[in-house]
């Protein structure tokens, strides 16, 4: 798995499109997901929050449908599947959400 983290912060506004779940990792760290809508390019996005921020956009209990603003990274992870398979998966990596 390849990792690529660009240098500057993002702020998006966007629609919850799928609600957040949290979920953690074999090493017990926890991992927020969930995708909104771009409302400027009407594009779905992933997105991610580890750890703390994870776990206080799980406690702000957001549905389908709520407006959110977030602010923080565009993250491009490449991987190669055990038959050679290849994808990218492009997410958001958030520091703070309003």
């Amino acid at each position: 798995m390849r990792f690529i983290k660009n240098a500057g912060a993002i702020t998006v506004r966007g629609v919850i499109e799928y609600e957040p779940e949290l979920r953690f990792t074999y090493t017990g760290k926890s991992l927020c997901s969930f995708q909104i809508i771009d409302t400027q390019t009407n594009e779905l996005q992933s997105c991610e929050a580890w750890e703390k921020i994870g776990e206080a956009i799980i406690e702000l209990d957001l549905k389908q449908g709520a407006v959110v603003i977030l602010n923080g990274y565009h993250n491009v992870r490449e991987y190669k599947g055990s038959t050679h398979d290849y994808f990218v998966v492009k997410t958001w990596e958030h520091e703070r959400i309003v």
